[in-house]
């Protein structure tokens, strides 16, 4: 049986949440709905995983409308 996943970590420097509103946690509770994914973390650092491969597109294009 070959298992496939697809694994999300977001890392934001401490000074960078601090001095603005991004959060990593949010970020990647937002993008895991594109692999059906599911995690969470800290406002600085979270990491998601999920299974749905072919949501690997649209997690991109969405992540790089964030920035």
């Amino acid at each position: 049986v070959l298992f496939r996943s697809v694994y999300l970590t977001c890392y934001i420097s401490k000074n960078l949440v601090d001095d603005s509103k991004m959060n990593a946690n949010n970020i990647v509770r937002n993008l895991s709905q594109f692999i059906e994914g599911s995690g969470g973390g800290q406002p600085f650092f979270a990491n998601a995983s999920g299974t749905k491969l072919d949501g690997i597109p649209k997690l991109w294009e969405a992540a790089k409308k964030l920035f």
